[in-house]
């Protein structure tokens, strides 16, 4: 399953907060204000994960390691059992940087 990215995070939390705002100043109502502070809580959220993933260090592809299949040679994801060009089992010992 994938992450919710955090601009869907504060593009909701901002819709949310400004409609139950201006439906609030017509007919003020709890559940309206609860609508209006889960949007700000929202976007709270979408600016902290905004902020983690700024400071996080990019993940590139030729430092992460690689499977090669001792059978074939070909390069197989790290978290393979088994190759997925002839089927033969990766050991763990064929992990190379």
């Amino acid at each position: 399953m994938a992450a919710i990215p955090w601009f869907a995070y504060i593009i909701v939390g901002i819709i949310v907060s400004v409609y139950s705002h201006l439906v609030l100043k017509t007919t003020p109502s709890y559940a309206m204000r609860l609508f209006f502070y889960l949007g700000i809580v929202f976007f709270c959220i979408g600016i902290y994960k905004w902020l983690r993933q700024r400071g996080a260090p990019a993940k590139s592809k030729a430092s992460q390691s690689i499977a090669f299949c001792k059978t074939c040679g070909s390069k197989n994801y790290l978290t393979s059992h088994y190759c997925h060009i002839c089927g033969a089992r990766i050991e763990k010992h064929t992990l190379r940087s």
